[in-house]
């Protein structure tokens, strides 16, 4: 749950509302290692009750911090345009892994650049991708991974990192991304957000 009125009014990108809550929902499916979900708001001043523990559900006290945010998937990077991209890309990685025994061992980031554990696709393009072939109107065969528009029209509005859950015999690490056009959270459609998982298998 992320309490909207306790966002500094530059902590994102985003046009989210000045109050009230979102509610971050999210299922992880082991078998096909994706996940599913949806986001909820709720207005300020709307009663909530907690269910009791129990339920399965893990709860952590979130602790907002500014943090950077870096373009690292690759299909965002053209190397004709940047042809020190891999370096440059592997020294962020290098900070990244001394930083790691000081982060926390999950965090919620909201907004910036999606980052996944294999660093190859970007989940904010694919769910542009997705919608326009909802819409009817794929964006068809691309010459080149780059050559498809950029989705400056949409945003990751949550990454969640869980740490690593133990299934059975199975342990799986990865993020559950929420994803959204930029109108929709505008106009407060979270109804509309996409939810993607990217997890390491067994």
């Amino acid at each position: 749950m992320l309490d909207l009125a306790a966002l500094p009014d530059d902590a994102t990108t985003l046009v989210l509302p000045p109050d009230g809550r979102l509610l971050f929902f999210a299922q992880l499916h082991p078998d096909d290692l994706d996940a599913s979900g949806r986001v909820m708001y709720v207005p300020a001043g709307t009663p909530l009750v907690e269910r009791p523990g129990g339920d399965g559900y893990d709860r952590a006290e979130l602790r907002l911090k500014y943090d950077l945010s870096l373009p690292d998937n690759e299909v965002l990077i053209d190397p004709v345009e940047h042809p020190h991209a891999k370096e440059l890309r592997q020294a962020w990685s290098d900070v990244l892994y001394e930083d790691w025994p000081h982060r926390d061992e999950t965090h919620l980031q909201i907004d910036g650049y999606s980052r996944d554990s294999y660093g190859e696709d970007d989940p904010i393009t694919a769910s542009a991708a997705m919608a326009a072939l909802r819409a009817g109107k794929p964006e068809g065969r691309r010459a080149s991974p780059w050559a498809r528009p950029r989705p400056d029209d949409w945003a990751l509005l949550a990454q969640w990192y869980g740490g690593v859950l133990v299934f059975g015999n199975y342990r799986i690490g990865g993020d559950v991304f929420w994803t959204s056009a930029r109108k929709d959270v505008k106009a407060r459609r979270f109804d509309q957000v996409t939810v993607l998982g990217c997890f390491e298998g067994p």
